[in-house]
């Protein structure tokens, strides 16, 4: 059973597939989250979305979330739980589209084990916690959580770490097997004899 699933799996992960979830992933990050931003700016008096990876203290937080205003905080909350999350699905699915057709492409041992496998989905939920997390804050201002900004920071970095460790594996399964394609045309043209 776990053999079927895990051939569906791979016959996804195809270049075409990969290729659809990239496009769509660029029309999210070109079109539909800088309109997400822009709209916040202008009920949020010009201010842009916190930068939850960037140290703050609560304190500080606290005081940039009552400078949005009531339209501005309930206008971020809802790009919150509808644009970052839809982000977060793509850009996770990309991420593991991508890690899938490196390694099935890649020869050898490729970089695609269970574990780092499961860092695609590590991303994603780390992401919907940060976006829920800013959500509530976000909705029940004025009141104070101290620890859930620590923890949305804390999240946020961790979640660099998963993607920059899910973007080596793709990276050194991509270079072994563009490697794998110059050695491959250098055996068909050192096999070439010349004619008599």
């Amino acid at each position: 059973m776990y053999a079927k699933k895990q051939a569906a799996i791979n016959k996804a992960a195809t270049l075409k597939n990969v290729l659809l979830l990239g496009l769509l992933y660029l029309i999210l990050t070109v079109f539909i989250m800088p309109e997400a931003e822009r709209e916040i700016e202008r009920s949020a008096y010009g201010m842009g979305r916190l930068q939850t990876f960037l140290f703050r203290s609560p304190g500080k937080l606290y005081e940039q979330i009552g400078r949005y205003g009531t339209e501005g905080r309930a206008l971020y909350a809802a790009v919150e739980m509808t644009a970052d999350i839809c982000y977060a699905v793509v850009f996770a699915l990309l991420l593991a589209g991508l890690m899938l057709w490196s390694s099935s492409v890649s020869p050898g041992k490729a970089l695609a084990s269970k574990r780092l496998l499961a860092l695609p989905l590590v991303s994603f939920l780390l992401t919907v916690f940060n976006s829920v997390g800013i959500a509530w804050m976000l909705t029940y201002y004025p009141a104070h959580y101290y620890f859930l900004p620590l923890i949305i920071f804390y999240f946020s970095k961790l979640n660099l770490l998963a993607v920059l460790l899910c973007t080596v594996a793709i990276g050194r399964n991509i270079v072994c097997w563009i490697a794998l394609q110059k050695s491959g045309i250098v055996r068909r043209i050192n096999g070439i004899q010349p004619p008599r």
